[in-house]
């Protein structure tokens, strides 16, 4: 198993959109996918993103099109791959997520908050 969290796919440092901040937004791709490589050496057979992996609720093509990406290739392998909605993966205004879609095309399993029985909460 191999635990992971705030991935923040998409986030650019604050200010116009150029050099840097383009290398900066492709860092955190790079890292991720570095991550997903050495699962995938290493044989592993879960691997949890606990929270965060998006920066942001509303999100380019291009964010969502490089995280299926990174995904695909745990899913490619037959690496089981958790997820638990961070606070910046959250949509407020609607009960759809893009982390319902990703689980929807069954690249991740969502884990969420079921019940609570003396103060252990049950993952469903």
């Amino acid at each position: 198993m191999l635990h992971t969290s705030d991935w923040h796919l998409g986030r650019r440092p604050v200010g116009g959109i150029g050099e840097y901040s383009n290398i900066r937004y492709e860092d955190y791709f790079n890292a991720a996918e570095y991550i997903v490589d050495i699962a995938i050496e290493k044989k592993i057979d879960v691997f949890i993103i606990a929270g965060d992996l998006f920066d942001r609720s509303s999100l380019l093509p291009d964010i969502l099109f490089k995280t299926e990406k990174i995904l695909e290739k745990l899913r490619n392998n037959n690496i089981k791959t958790l997820l638990i909605e961070g606070n910046h993966d959250k949509i407020y205004t609607h009960e759809d997520s893009w982390i319902k879609y990703l689980e929807n095309k069954g690249l991740v399993m969502v884990l969420s908050l079921r019940k609570k029985m003396r103060n252990i909460y049950l993952l469903q």
